[in-house]
């Protein structure tokens, strides 16, 4: 089977760089240090669900969109793409990338997680 590279200019190559340089953190490994971890991203799940802020971040999104002239910079369709897209990839990056699962466990080292060897269907 092929091994994954990823390309140098995605997201999953920074993060690998990342995982790197946080190895040296694993020295706090185990349950007050995973439980920190895991209390300081709080703040980030509520960021990413609480509907408030998720509308000033919409509004963010799309005046920024008007400003860099994406897709010829009209309101209407910032707003557009903006209100199909944020209700659906903003939570999505809370219980992904951001998760404290994948944070503290994955970036930091600091909580022990299952090792899962083989995926299958059945």
């Amino acid at each position: 089977m092929k091994q994954f590279t990823p390309d140098p200019q995605s997201i999953e190559w920074m993060l690998e760089g990342f995982k790197e340089t946080t190895a040296p953190l694993s020295m706090f490994k185990g349950p007050l240090g995973c439980g920190a971890c895991t209390a300081a991203l709080q703040p980030i799940d509520f960021i990413f669900t609480n509907k408030q802020i998720l509308w000033v971040l919409d509004h963010i999104a799309s005046f920024i969109c008007q400003y860099m002239g994406i897709e010829g910079g009209k309101r209407s369709v910032c707003l557009g793409g903006v209100d199909a897209m944020a209700q659906f990839l903003l939570p999505a990056l809370a219980e992904g990338i951001f998760s404290s699962s994948r944070v503290c466990d994955e970036y930091l080292h600091l909580c022990n997680s299952p090792k899962i060897t083989e995926l299958s269907a059945d």
